[in-house]
């Protein structure tokens, strides 16, 4: 298994799937440091972000995780 989040509040709200397996999970988060890779956006902009991750089919990495937000409370409610 594999971990996410940073020091702060991170909570997910949406999981997908595709055809490969790789799980996709959305959400929002207050953490400054939450990891991003190779991320859209590498900072949190706000008091609360929303986030994006993709992770292996086999689910033992992440492949791509990004903060989604502005100056304001951003949220990822679908994915």
């Amino acid at each position: 298994s594999v971990l996410l989040g940073g020091t702060g509040e991170d909570v997910g709200v949406a999981v997908a799937v595709d055809s490969t397996g790789a799980a996709y999970i959305g959400g929002h988060t207050t953490s400054t440091d939450f990891p991003t890779l190779p991320g859209f956006q590498t900072t949190n902009q706000g008091n609360r972000d929303g986030f994006l991750a993709k992770f292996t089919p086999t689910g033992d990495g992440l492949t791509y995780s990004s903060y989604l937000g502005g100056s304001q409370e951003d949220r990822v409610l679908a994915v």
